[in-house]
């Protein structure tokens, strides 16, 4: 929906990382399956966001855990 309005509006622009069907906008911390926004909480969207960033790698919990600790 933000990347719908931006294109229309033609005023917003948004940073947003895309992978099958999952957007993730890290400045405004919203998630979105197709158009659907995700209600995430803040380690939530943050493992997401960390997920997305990096699809082509596998972590192991203790990284994640301490990608999203600190």
């Amino acid at each position: 929906m933000l990347q719908r309005h931006a294109e229309q509006n033609g005023k917003l622009r948004f940073d947003f990382i895309r992978y099958k069907g999952i957007s993730v906008y890290p400045d405004y911390r919203n998630a979105f399956i197709d158009d659907k926004e995700l209600e995430l909480t803040k380690k939530e969207f943050d493992i997401l966001h960390m997920l997305i960033q990096n699809h082509k790698r596998v972590f192991t919990y203790e990284q994640i855990y301490e990608s999203v600790l600190f």
